[in-house]
């Protein structure tokens, strides 16, 4: 079953795509990665039977990102439409322009699939109802294993997901997301005198967990002092 064309508005990739300075603020392939990750994440801790769709669209499919990492001239690299882009364009603005042009032409010639749901949730408590406060204690040990990085800039990217990406789709609240952004938005203001400053000062080493501890999501074994203070 597939979607009518009005609904290609409904999906969160295309709208970023659509929209990447706003949503971004940089063109690039992995930060809207990112970004669906952290929507995706929400889906599943609050409605994993969300129509996967709504957040991804076909990107997701191997049938639309193997053709494109076949073009790295490595097509059995373990890598999919993210990395493939950002090897294959030195212009972030244009290979977020050949991923819009590819996203159009799959839906005019294919539509968008909606039987495949998010999925089960990642973290359930004993009643199997999703248990937000495991999730945020499982990405405050590793946040790497969910951004694909330790970099503030990929924390930030994945918080767009999980915060505006999840509300633009209409999704249940995540406890804690708000005051995660808030939190770190307010001390980077008045460390940085910028809201999205902090992200991009720890984009080396271990800066999303520097970032996480702001908010008291951090590991007391191994947590620095943070900027700003």
């Amino acid at each position: 079953m597939y979607t009518s064309h009005t609904d290609l508005d409904s999906c969160l990739a295309w709208t970023v795509l659509c929209d990447y300075d706003d949503w971004l603020g940089a063109p690039s392939p992995t930060g809207l990665e990112r970004v669906l990750a952290g929507a995706t994440v929400r889906a599943s801790l609050t409605k994993p039977l969300f129509p996967f769709w709504r957040i991804s669209g076909p990107l997701e499919e191997h049938a639309f990102y193997e053709p494109i990492v076949a073009r790295t001239g490595h097509p059995t690299l373990t890598i999919r439409w993210a990395a493939a882009l950002e090897l294959l364009h030195l212009s972030m603005a244009k290979a977020m322009a050949d991923l819009k042009a590819l996203m159009l032409s799959w839906f005019e010639t294919r539509g968008i699939e909606t039987a495949e749901t998010v999925g089960n949730a990642l973290f359930i408590d004993s009643n199997d109802q999703p248990k937000a406060e495991s999730f945020w204690y499982a990405f405050s040990l590793r946040p790497g294993m969910f951004l694909g990085s330790l970099s503030g800039v990929a924390l930030q990217q994945f918080l767009i997901g999980m915060d505006r990406g999840g509300d633009w789709l209409g999704l249940p609240v995540v406890p804690k997301v708000r005051d995660i952004v808030k939190g770190i938005e307010d001390r980077s203001e008045k460390a940085y005198g910028s809201r999205f400053g902090a992200y991009r000062a720890y984009e080396q080493g271990a800066g999303a967990q520097e970032l996480l501890a702001w908010v008291g999501l951090k590991k007391p074994e191994t947590s620095r002092s943070a900027h700003g203070e």
